[in-house]
């Protein structure tokens, strides 16, 4: 029992941490360039997103594609999938559990009792959850692609209005020399702002890249604001 708890923990939260990512946008230009963002704008007539390094804005005349690429749900289908596979199975395994009759020959039976069939059951049931709820979970992924080249004004306005007010959180992104950087740990994260050490929780925001002199860090607009505007 101690093994199945261990892996269904794995599974559980690797189908957590692939939940708390957002979903991001592929911007296509008129010139062919291509630039992934983490989130997206609708200001006048123009558009304000944030890559892994820096905030831009451009014109919605430039864009001839946009792209909202959903989150893969497969980590949270093999979680789920996985905990009702054991359950299942587990259950199948204990009731094919029968007590062994006794040896004719009188060498005894082994009886280990049901434990056994139950794990036996509890596993495989759980790698077959996993698996399916790992392909229904994937399936529900995917890119939401939009080509705005044969719209009009209105139309491309309408339509970014729409997609950006489904936005689950707006993010800004920042650079930060690592002199301005403390410890860090598996969950938290201290750097110094204006000569004063803030921590941070890892969950709240998404280390986009290191390099050898700096981090650039990408949280939630409130939480950026929060952090570095007081």
């Amino acid at each position: 029992m101690k093994l199945l708890f261990i892996l269904f923990t794995l599974f559980f939260y690797s189908g957590l941490d692939l939940l708390s990512q957002n979903h991001h946008w592929q911007i296509t230009f008129n010139d062919g360039l291509e630039v992934s963002a983490l989130s997206l704008q609708l200001e006048g007539d123009s558009v304000v997103f944030v890559t892994t390094t820096t905030e831009h804005k451009t014109s919605i005349e430039s864009i001839s594609h946009l792209s909202k690429i959903k989150k893969s749900k497969a980590g949270k289908g093999m979680g789920i999938g996985f905990l009702g596979g054991v359950v299942i199975g587990g259950l199948v395994g204990l009731s094919t559990y029968k007590e062994p009759e006794p040896d004719p020959e009188g060498f005894g039976n082994w009886d280990f009792g049901p434990g056994p069939s139950l794990v036996a059951g509890a596993l495989i049931g759980g790698l077959l959850g996993m698996i399916g709820g790992g392909i229904v979970g994937a399936s529900k992924g995917g890119a939401e692609v939009h080509d705005l080249s044969k719209m009009t004004q209105d139309e491309k306005l309408k339509l970014l209005s729409v997609l950006t007010s489904q936005n689950e959180e707006v993010w800004k992104a920042i650079e930060i020399g690592l002199s301005n950087i403390g410890t860090e740990t598996d969950n938290t994260i201290e750097i110094r702002i204006n000569g004063k050490m803030v921590l941070l929780k890892k969950s709240d925001l998404k280390i986009v890249r290191k390099t050898a002199d700096s981090i650039i860090l990408a949280l939630p607009t409130r939480l950026y604001e929060k952090t570095f505007h007081k």
